[in-house]
C-alpha cells in the first residue's frame, strides 16, 4: 500500500509470495475435507401421495388475476386494505399459456401477454392468485362500464324530511 502511495502505481511484489500462499491454502483444504464427514443431500425427486390432492389449473383455462390493492369500478387504486365491497380481481379475462413445475417450489402459471415470440406475460402466478372463469362467462366490454344514457346522478339535495 505504501509503495502504491509513493509511486502512484500498483505494487506487484505480492506475486512472489503467491505460489507459497496457494500451496498452504490447498493443503489446508485437503486436510479439512478429510476430517469432514460426507452429509447426504436431500432427495429432490418428486413423490406421489394419494392422500394429498393438489389443485391445478390446465393450460388453456380462462382466469382472472388477483389485485394487489383495492380498486373502484373505474380502475382507480383505493388506499388501505380490502373492504367487503371492493373489487378483488381484475376485470379482464386471460388464458393460461404455460405451467412451470419445479421440485420444492409452488406451481407457477404463465398467462397470455405481449412478451416474446410466444406472447407470454413475464410474471408467474400461483393457484391462489388466479380465479378460474367458467366457459359460459364472456369478457366484460368497456362499453358496459361507460356512461349509460338511462343513468341518473344526484347533483344537489334540496330539502330534508324529518
Amino acid at each position: 500500500m505504501q509503495n502504491k502511495l509513493a509511486t502512484g502505481r500498483p505494487s506487484s511484489q505480492w506475486i512472489t509470495y503467491a505460489k507459497e500462499l496457494f500451496k498452504l491454502i490447498n493443503n489446508e483444504v485437503v486436510i479439512r475435507s478429510k476430517t469432514i464427514k460426507a452429509v447426504p443431500l436431500k432427495d429432490h425427486s418428486i413423490t406421489y401421495n394419494k392422500k394429498k390432492k393438489i389443485k391445478m389449473l390446465a393450460v388453456g383455462n380462462r382466469v382472472r388475476v388477483a389485485l394487489d390493492n383495492p380498486q373502484d369500478i373505474n380502475a382507480k387504486t383505493l388506499f388501505g386494505k380490502f373492504r367487503s365491497g371492493d373489487i378483488r380481481w381484475k376485470i379482464n379475462i386471460r388464458t393460461i399459456k404455460q405451467v412451470l413445475l419445479e421440485p420444492g417450489e409452488p406451481i407457477m402459471y404463465l398467462l397470455d401477454g405481449k412478451v416474446g415470440p410466444l406472447k407470454i406475460d413475464s410474471n408467474g402466478y400461483t393457484y391462489n392468485q388466479l380465479q378460474k372463469v367458467s366457459d359460459n362467462e364472456t369478457d366484460v366490454n368497456e362499453s358496459i362500464l361507460q356512461e349509460d344514457e338511462n343513468r341518473y346522478e344526484i347533483n344537489k339535495i334540496i330539502d330534508r324530511k324529518n
